[in-house]
């Protein structure tokens, strides 16, 4: 018996010896404050962007894209010294793809399919909780334009029809 209780001592010792040992580390925190911020646009700041009505026949595999629509969110009256701008569109990844932003889930609502928000310029997706690549600012004018496109991209090869509406916060970063 006190073998057996000395042999759990042990083990317990060298369980937690490691925990005691851990390394220390350090974190550094940077940013920086500003006085001033570009102005979106206020046409720009709360708008919709209608995908229209997509068929299922559109989706047979996973990856298939419906037709994407542009749109754009302009800035205005930047700081003199800001060159790039980023931005990150907030919202919650789909599960499946999470470069994709999630279509909500609940009765009505239509399923494997995900919204791809891309950069007109690259084609690339910008994805969910990231943020882009960076979009110029014009010094002389100190404003910009970002250029945007999204559309429904299929996450499985079959998409169950119904409602397909994504409301998105966004942010712009000054790095």
């Amino acid at each position: 018996m006190k073998l057996k209780s000395l042999a759990i001592i042990l083990a317990s010792a060298a369980f937690f010896s490691g925990t005691a040992m851990a390394a220390d580390g350090t974190i550094t925190f940077k940013g920086a404050v500003t006085d001033q911020t570009c102005t979106v646009d206020p046409n720009d700041a709360k708008q919709t962007v209608t995908l229209g009505t997509v068929g299922t026949s559109a989706f047979t595999v996973a990856g298939d894209r419906a037709p994407t629509i542009a749109f754009d969110i302009k800035l205005t009256n930047c700081p003199a010294a800001q060159e790039n701008v980023w931005i990150n569109f907030q919202a919650a990844p789909d599960a499946v793809n999470p470069k994709l932003i999630a279509i909500p889930a609940g009765a009505g609502n239509a399923k494997g399919i995900g919204l791809g928000i891309t950069d007109r310029r690259t084609g690339n997706l910008i994805p969910a909780m990231k943020y882009s690549e960076k979009f110029p600012i014009d010094k002389s004018s100190k404003s910009g334009t970002i250029t945007l496109a999204a559309n429904y991209v299929s996450t499985t090869d079959k998409v169950t029809p119904g409602d397909a509406n994504v409301t998105s916060d966004f942010t712009i970063a000054y790095k």
